[in-house]
């Protein structure tokens, strides 16, 4: 399990404080009435007890439409997620910033 917990803000912060159980790499086999079926990259099998799951699969760059709109609009500024995958608050604070420095 990989923990996101080193840089606890935002979301991640108030998931650490309800203890929710962050699973990366594992993929969605079943969902049960009372638990979750998973399988690992090295195809172990878990069924884990749950009364929620809240399930993100993964991402992959848009460069290409990012590319494309920055081509119509030259002022238009690439940030994140076009370039690189990254964390929920990072994206958002990366956005923030970035619309602050448009020159209008």
């Amino acid at each position: 399990m990989r923990s996101f917990y080193s840089q606890p803000y935002g979301f991640i912060k108030k998931l650490h404080e309800y203890k929710v159980k962050l699973l990366t790499g594992k993929k969605v086999l079943e969902f049960k009435s009372d638990s979750v079926l998973i399988e690992g990259k090295d195809g172990e099998m878990q069924e884990i007890k749950a009364d929620t799951v809240i399930v993100s699969y993964g991402t992959t760059p848009e460069k290409d439409l990012a590319d494309r709109i920055c081509n119509a609009y030259p002022f238009a500024k690439v940030i994140k997620d076009c370039l690189t995958i990254g964390q929920a608050g990072d994206i958002e604070r990366v956005g923030f910033f970035t619309a602050c420095a448009i020159d209008l």
